[in-house]
């Protein structure tokens, strides 16, 4: 029974192994390039009408783009790997998974417990989400990495901005998260692994 144990123990490593170095095609630019429009349009929407709750809509937003980028990653990878689309979910997942509960933890300590520092929130997300897109590199088209740059540089910039009077605007988490998505989209639209099938 040992040696049973064992040899499932070895498959199941062999195809995280394999499910970790392989292309995933998973992210559709469709609905990436709608997360970042609803971001513009939400900065528009705060900015004309002087919302006073910034931080509380961008909340709700990154929840719906997450709903939104989960259902059709599944889609797509269930219909791109049959078998092996939860292995390959779950390999994806696992590398952007300590940014989002990075995000998600330092988003609830500052909001409830020292809500004067919300202004860190904007620049600090977008540098995690970079370090997301780095740490996912590797089952990711090549060219993806410029958005990776994009948010990590961007969201020092933002911090930096932001700093100077301390406060947060629409505009910090719009246009860097907005164009960001939509460059992410471009990239994954046009990347040559995708568009000639290389693995």
């Amino acid at each position: 029974m040992t040696d049973i144990n064992r040899a499932l123990n070895d498959i199941a490593l062999i195809r995280n192994q394999i499910a970790d170095v392989q292309l995933f095609r998973g992210f559709g630019p469709l609905v990436i390039g709608l997360t970042g429009l609803l971001a513009l349009v939400l900065s528009a929407f705060q900015d004309a009408y002087g919302e006073t709750s910034i931080i509380v809509p961008w909340i709700v937003l990154a929840c719906i783009s997450a709903a939104l980028i989960g259902v059709e990653m599944w889609a797509l990878t269930r219909r791109e790997n049959g078998v092996n689309a939860y292995d390959l979910l779950w390999a994806i997942v696992q590398k952007f998974l300590p940014c989002l509960a990075a995000g998600a933890g330092i988003g609830w300590i500052i909001v409830s417990q020292e809500p004067r520092l919300v202004w860190l929130l904007p620049g600090l997300w977008q540098v995690l989400i970079g370090l997301g897109l780095f740490a996912a590199a590797s089952m990711l088209p090549r060219n993806v990495m410029f958005a990776a740059a994009w948010y990590f540089v961007v969201g020092l910039l933002v911090l930096l901005l932001s700093a100077q009077n301390q406060e947060i605007t629409p505009w910090a988490m719009g246009v860097p998260f907005g164009f960001g998505q939509i460059l992410l989209a471009c990239l994954l639209y046009w990347a040559p692994e995708t568009r000639r099938g290389v693995s």
